[in-house]
């Protein structure tokens, strides 16, 4: 059974939310990457989890080929929203949409991919996990 499902019961939880990582690649460079759903994110939503910070783009398009990147990491790479580049997941190679960037990365890391994403890409590898 999820974590999750254990947790929804406990009192005082408001709310429990998937949150997953694993590594893909952009180039040679290996590269974390963390997924969760666009509600978690978005801090409209009153069921948000984490405030990353969103300076740029909207964490509500996170779903499919996109992804919300590090303020810091995309201006270093040339990179901003709407910008599209590609990275190797265990599946395959996919062109991703940069919808959002994000301060904060404490909880997140540089990257973050919807749980979509992370589904079809990431899930049942050796290199990514749940909790």
């Amino acid at each position: 059974m999820a974590h999750e499902y254990n947790l929804q019961g406990v009192y005082g939880v408001r709310d429990v939310e998937r949150y997953r990582f694993g590594v893909f690649k952009i180039g040679n460079a290996t590269k974390n990457v963390t997924a969760l759903s666009s509600a978690a994110l978005d801090v409209t939503n009153r069921y948000a989890i984490i405030d990353v910070d969103v300076r740029d783009g909207d964490v509500a398009q996170l779903s499919g080929d996109t992804i919300a990147v590090r303020r810091k990491v995309a201006e270093d790479k040339g990179r901003s929203v709407g910008t599209i580049f590609t990275a190797t997941f265990p599946s395959g190679s996919r062109d991703l949409r940069v919808v959002a960037l994000f301060e904060e990365n404490a909880l997140t890391g540089d990257y973050i991919i919807g749980l979509d994403a992370f589904v079809d890409n990431l899930a049942e590898t050796p290199t990514s996990s749940c909790c």
